[in-house]
C-alpha cells in the first residue's frame, strides 16, 4: 500500500493540542461527579470517572506515541511507514469509536431528549451565561470536542493513506443531526475500519 507520508506539522500540533483538551475534559467529568448535585445519600461517586478520566488520557497518549514514530519532521520527509504502524493506527481509531459507541448509546438511554442534537452547541449552554449545566451538558460538550479531534485525526489518515473513502461522518452537520443518525454513521465508521484491518493484517 502506499504508506503514510510527512504529516505536517500544523496537523501534528493540533494532535498536541487534541491530547491536551480531551484530558482537561476528562477531568470536568470527575468534577461534575464530584459536585454536590451529583452526590446521593452523602456518598461521592467518583471512582467510576477517575477511571474513565485515566483509561482516556491513557489511550490518548498512545495514539500520540504512536504518531511520534511516524513521519512527522521534515528530516524524514520521504520516508514510509509500515503497514503494521497504519494498522495499529487504525485499531486504535475503533478503540475509540467504540468509546463513542458506548458513551452515546448510554447518554440517549439516560438522557433521551437532552441529547437529541448531540453535535448542535445549542444543546449545551455557553460559558460565559452562567447557568448551571446538568450532566449530559458537560458530557455532550465533552465529547463533541473529542468527537471533532477523532474526525480530524482519521481524515488525515485517510488522505495520507490514499484511500478514497469519505464516511458519512466527515461531513455530518453539526446544527441537525440526531443521535439516531451519529450513532448509525459511528456503526457504519466501524465497519469500513475492521475492514481495512482485515485487508492490512492479510497481506
Amino acid at each position: 500500500m502506499e504508506a503514510i507520508i510527512n504529516m505536517e506539522r500544523s496537523e501534528y500540533n493540533w494532535l498536541r493540542a487534541g491530547v491536551i483538551a480531551q484530558v482537561l475534559c476528562l477531568l470536568a467529568q470527575i468534577w461534575s461527579n464530584v459536585s454536590p448535585s451529583s452526590q446521593q445519600g452523602g456518598r461521592v461517586n467518583y471512582i467510576p470517572s477517575f477511571l474513565t478520566a485515566l483509561a482516556g488520557a491513557m489511550f490518548l497518549l498512545a495514539v500520540l506515541i504512536a504518531f511520534e514514530k511516524w513521519p512527522f519532521n521534515r528530516k524524514h520527509r520521504g520516508r514510509n511507514t509500515t503497514e503494521v504502524e497504519a494498522t495499529l493506527f487504525l485499531k486504535m481509531m475503533i478503540e475509540e469509536c467504540d468509546l463513542f459507541l458506548r458513551i452515546y448509546r448510554g447518554l440517549y438511554a439516560d438522557y433521551p431528549e437532552e441529547t437529541k442534537f448531540p453535535l448542535n452547541y445549542k444543546s449545551w449552554p455557553e460559558f460565559s451565561s452562567g447557568k448551571i449545566w446538568t450532566v449530559a451538558q458537560l458530557r455532550l460538550s465533552c465529547f463533541n470536542s473529542r468527537l471533532d479531534w477523532f474526525v480530524m485525526m482519521l481524515k488525515a489518515g485517510f488522505r495520507l493513506t490514499g484511500w478514497k473513502d469519505s464516511p458519512e461522518i466527515f461531513d455530518m452537520p453539526k446544527d441537525s443531526t440526531r443521535m439516531v443518525d451519529l450513532l448509525e454513521s459511528l456503526s457504519r465508521l466501524r465497519i469500513v475500519m475492521l475492514d481495512k484491518v482485515k485487508v492490512l493484517e492479510g497481506r
